[in-house]
């Protein structure tokens, strides 16, 4: 059927000629051939199902997908000028900046104190202000402004009055999600500030905000600004590792844009003399400066009550602390959606004692939730209800200031296995995956099997993808391929390396390498399958290739690749191209980089610099594992060998010096995060010093951890080390069987040998 562009006048007659000229073709043809951007689903859907206007670059794309290339573009081009000046929805834009009120920009409420007047107290100026204001000014010709802060740090307040300093005047825009901010840079306005509160809720999705809609607006003349935590704009703008896949390239891309100003978690001492000058007009900045044991603007936001109600509540409101505890853990372990009413009555019993839950009332659960969202000091409060609608209620979202001070201090503590079976039963269903990965990384094995099946069923192919690996961990490689193959059929240039590495197991490397020319055929940009292409040809022995390959990944930046070609280098003997590019993956944070340069400078006797570089990398690993930086998988409780390695290299390096003290801090570092070999090396310095109880202590804390790693994670420390990666945890449990033998607790030693074997033998 001939489709005649000409006719279309409206919205609604371009959507539907758009679908028609998209004939047979699924939504996985159209990505696949995709150019110059690519066509997310949720972008499809909305060319060619509506509401909103697509963008000028999202119809030339769809366009060329459907093959009309050239001046054929015309004609629907005139017609997408039809639609997008015919009725429309249209962004909000009738609010003056000077008119906008803080609180529903994201300002957080106040204490409230006896006295005071207005939701929020006079703002005290901030060191990073003058930056600030700069940047917002150069912003009004086009430009993006992103303030990096943690939570109840100030930084909304100080975007707020800094914005309404310099644009007064000025149109705002706060988006509700990417799409409307799609649909505004299809017909922008002139003198209009954009408001991105919490950056990171506009990029949680395949269709999120991009670089490219990004520049659009900049172009445009907007000014952009927004506010983002540490860990979110950290874990973004990090280089992956290992040869894992870029998943936050897209968003690296957009960070790039921004003019970026640190926000500090604690008032200067210029500051908190410009605090004093205001405490006589405000008694809530008085209460916040005398606070001597949590940060001025934490204290205004009512922070640390949170954390009080939460972790002393009485004994009265143990209904409540469990609500809160269940929440928070919901959140753990990938729920970003509100958790429900239903969720929290099934997994509330599970932080209950047996008597605690015998003596329930008939309406603990309603108890629970006013204990729960009572606002502290007129401020937050640990949980908020979340509308769906007008007087509809989505669930509860936890306050982000207790949500961070949760994640750190929890961070090696599993939930409840009734907690674990809520999470499974009533969670959001875009949550799904998410929850499926904390689950296997948390030896959750079955339930993340299930969970992923059920996304893998509705065609998510990183579900697919999940499920293929854990597959393959139990021995089920036919299947594993099968669901590999399907997201290989829908577009996924992931599941083609995954699938790559499967044939490869398998022998079969002619299809393997086809796989690999596929995905890069699709982008030849993507430094992560160009570099891992290069690791899998250094394999077959094709050294030349690999070395040609992982130096066109590491041009496009790509530290690991820049690291795997120093490593293949360095053992061609090509030394000084070898440090070279080990020095620029080390300069990027890269940690296998900085471990492989301690180790070259210790073999040329230069333990100086070998420990510098080894510093680093300890001081490298452990501040991204304190930030929830690396994947679950990389941490102590999953098992695998990864997350501490840098530190007890580093703790062994000083142990070697003599640093006995330093040593023995990076190893409790390490058996914090659940390494046995760290708490196993932590036994034998107390041994050494002369304290057989804490080296006893030790070696036994060392063996629970290693029994608790391998019952977890056994397979895939076989799948990632080789039985080392077993051999060396069942080793530890046997040197605590010998520990209680000369302690003559022969049974107790009986009972860690047979675990040991049994565990050796996968048990």
């Amino acid at each position: 059927m001939t489709v005649d562009p000409a006719t279309v006048d409206t919205l609604e007659a371009f959507h539907r000629c758009c679908d028609q000229l998209r004939g047979q073709r699924s939504y996985a043809d159209l990505r696949r051939a995709a150019h110059p951007e690519p066509l997310p689903p949720a972008t499809l859907s909305n060319l060619l199902n509506g509401p909103s206007i697509p963008t000028r670059v999202t119809v030339v794309t769809f366009l060329t997908a459907c093959g009309v290339h050239g001046a054929a573009q015309a004609p629907w081009l005139a017609a997408w000028e039809r639609a997008r000046s015919g009725p429309r929805p249209r962004a909000n834009r009738s609010i003056l900046v000077r008119k906008a009120r803080p609180r529903l920009l994201g300002v957080l409420a106040a204490i409230r104190v006896g006295g005071a007047e207005g939701e929020l107290p006079p703002y005290v100026p901030r060191d990073f202000d003058a930056d600030l204001r700069t940047a917002i000014t150069a912003a009004g010709s086009g430009g993006f402004v992103l303030l990096i802060g943690g939570s109840s740090t100030g930084k909304t307040r100080a975007l707020f009055e800094a914005v309404r300093a310099v644009f007064p005047d000025w149109w705002l825009l706060h988006p509700t999600d990417a799409e409307q901010l799609r649909a505004y840079a299809a017909d922008p306005a002139e003198r209009t500030l954009i408001w991105l509160d919490e950056l990171q809720t506009y990029l949680q999705n395949p269709d999120g905000l991009s670089a490219g809609t990004t520049r659009e607006l900049i172009t445009d003349g907007a000014a952009l600004v927004a506010t983002m935590w540490p860990g979110e704009y950290h874990m973004r703008t990090a280089r992956p590792e290992d040869r894992k896949p870029d998943v936050y390239a897209a968003d690296r891309n957009l960070l790039q844009l921004a003019q970026v100003i640190q926000v500090p978690d604690a008032f200067s001492p210029a500051e908190r003399r410009r605090g004093e000058a205001l405490a006589g007009t405000d008694q809530r900045i008085r209460i916040a400066l005398d606070t001597a044991d949590a940060g001025f603007t934490q204290v205004l936001a009512a922070g640390p009550q949170l954390i009080q109600r939460w972790e002393n509540a009485p004994e009265a409101e143990c209904y409540g602390k469990a609500v809160i505890t269940a929440a928070l853990d919901a959140r753990r372990v990938g729920f970003r959606h509100p958790v429900t009413r239903e969720f929290l009555e099934a997994a509330a019993p599970a932080y209950l004692t047996p008597a605690q839950q015998a003596s329930a009332p008939g309406d603990w659960l309603d108890r629970a939730l006013t204990y729960a969202t009572t606002p502290l000091s007129g401020a937050a409060a640990c949980l908020t209800p979340a509308a769906a609608g007008m007087g509809v209620l989505a669930g509860y979202q936890s306050a982000e200031f207790l949500f961070q001070h949760a994640a750190r201090v929890c961070r090696a503590v599993d939930l409840p296995e009734a907690a674990w079976q809520a999470v499974v039963d009533h969670h959001h269903r875009a949550d799904t995956t998410r929850i499926a990965f904390h689950a296997d990384r948390r030896g959750q094995v079955g339930r993340a099997l299930m969970l992923n099946r059920t996304a893998a069923a509705g065609n998510d192919t990183l579900a697919m993808r999940q499920l293929a690996d854990l597959l393959r961990e139990q021995n089920s490689a036919p299947e594993a391929e099968l669901w590999l193959r399907q997201a290989v059929d829908l577009g996924d240039r992931h599941a083609m390396v995954d699938l790559a590495d499967l044939l490869t197991a398998d022998g079969d490397l002619d299809e393997a390498q086809s796989l690999f020319l596929r995905a890069l055929e699709e982008d030849h940009s993507d430094a992560w399958t160009t570099g891992y292409y290069g690791v899998w040809l250094s394999g077959l022995g094709r050294t030349e290739e690999a070395i040609t390959w992982l130096t066109r990944a590491a041009h496009l930046d790509d530290a690991t690749s820049a690291c795997n070609l120093g490593f293949i280098l360095a053992r061609e003997g090509r030394t000084e191209e070898a440090e070279t590019w080990a020095r620029r993956a080390a300069a990027d944070g890269h940690i296998g980089a900085l471990d492989n340069l301690a180790k070259q400078f210790k073999e040329r006797g230069d333990p100086e610099q070998s420990l510098a570089f080894s510093r680093r990398a300890a001081e490298l690993t452990y501040a991204r594992i304190e930030s929830a930086l690396f994947p679950q998988k990389w941490r102590g409780e999953s098992g695998d060998l990864g997350a501490s390695n840098a530190m007890l290299r580093y703790a062994e390096a000083l142990l070697h010096a003599g640093a006995l003290d330093d040593a023995a801090i990076w190893l409790e570092r390490g058996a914090g995060l659940g390494d046995g070999r760290a708490a196993r090396r932590l036994a034998d310095l107390h041994q050494m010093r002369g304290d057989p109880a804490a080296a006893q202590r030790w070696a036994a804390r060392a063996a629970h951890l290693s029994a608790e790693n391998l019952r977890r994670r056994a397979n895939r420390l076989r799948m990632n080390y080789g039985d080392e990666g077993v051999l060396v945890h069942v080793e530890i449990i046997r040197a605590y069987a010998r520990v209680l033998e000369d302690s003559q607790d022969r049974a107790g030693a009986t009972r860690w040998r047979t675990l040991a074997a049994s565990l050796a033998t996968g048990g």
